[in-house]
């Protein structure tokens, strides 16, 4: 399964209606890589959901992988390490 631009327009919606903390995470279900968290960052920001002013990205819903194989649980650590090696990413979850 992948998240599209269709899956994430809902969650817009739920935080226009009913505030930001009604629907506060966006769980990425067999996350395996670096690229698949960046993917659902680019969709909430095509969504609304995270916008990037002055280079530095901010976001209303935290995005959270799920390493749920064996192989993805054995590979987490680097998935994580090439994440938390990208200022970009560092300044997103300190949004």
């Amino acid at each position: 399964y992948t998240l599209s631009l269709h899956d994430a327009l809902p969650i817009s919606q739920i935080q226009t209606r009913f505030g930001k903390k009604a629907l506060p995470n966006c769980i990425i279900s067999n996350c395996a890589s670096a690229s698949d968290l960046l993917e659902v960052a680019l969709l909430l920001k095509e969504a609304g959901l995270l916008r990037v002013v002055d280079g530095e990205p901010a976001s209303t819903v935290n995005i959270i992988p799920l390493f749920e194989t064996v192989a993805d649980l054995d590979a987490s650590a680097g998935v994580m390490s090439e994440l938390f090696a990208l200022p970009w990413y560092r300044t997103l979850l300190n949004s």
